[in-house]
């Protein structure tokens, strides 16, 4: 299913090229609602980016912030050992 995620991403550069930045943003959210599985770094790139694209270009500081937490959640889980734990995050 990465496949599909490279794909959308594609796209997204494509319109980004282009300037589209809310046609951006829908390709990448479809990968975070897609009701398959993608393996957590996908979802952590794909969030990361909407989260980086929504504070340059709008200001939906909300919105860019909660693809930022749930970043924080899918990566809490991947850390080893549990060097990282969500009561050392602010």
């Amino acid at each position: 299913m990465e496949a599909v995620a490279e794909g959308l991403w594609g796209l997204a550069d494509h319109h980004e090229k282009k300037g589209e930045i809310g046609k951006v943003v829908k390709c990448l959210e479809a990968i975070c609602q897609s009701q398959v599985s993608f393996l957590p770094i996908v979802e952590v790139k794909t969030r990361l980016r909407i989260a980086t694209l929504l504070l340059k270009h709008s200001h939906s500081v909300n919105h860019a912030k909660s693809h930022l937490e749930r970043c924080v959640s899918s990566l809490v889980p991947l850390t080893p050992l549990g060097f990282l734990d969500e009561s050392s995050l602010p």
